[in-house]
């Protein structure tokens, strides 16, 4: 399931979608249609684990919450345009 959770004025798109093992993971789609896929370092890589992009800043910066291996929720604040 692909949710998109956040736009910004310059109309870039986050959000979250989960894989085939129900693990969610981070999506950034630009104005151009250019989809880019992330994970948040330390994020877990088993069922309803991973990454939930909630939001976007006009300048770009992503926050949301990401859930560690150990199934605890954590903040974070991420620069896409320092990939």
């Amino acid at each position: 399931m692909v949710v998109p959770t956040g736009i910004n004025p310059s109309g870039e798109i986050v959000g979250s979608f989960n894989d085939a093992f129900g693990i969610n993971h981070g999506f950034l789609r630009t104005r151009d249609g250019t989809v880019t896929t992330f994970d948040v370092p330390g994020a877990g890589t088993r069922g309803t684990q991973g990454t939930g992009p909630l939001g976007i800043t006009p300048s770009g910066l992503i926050m949301g919450i990401y859930i560690d291996p150990n199934y605890v929720r954590h903040g974070f604040l991420f620069a896409p345009r320092q990939w």
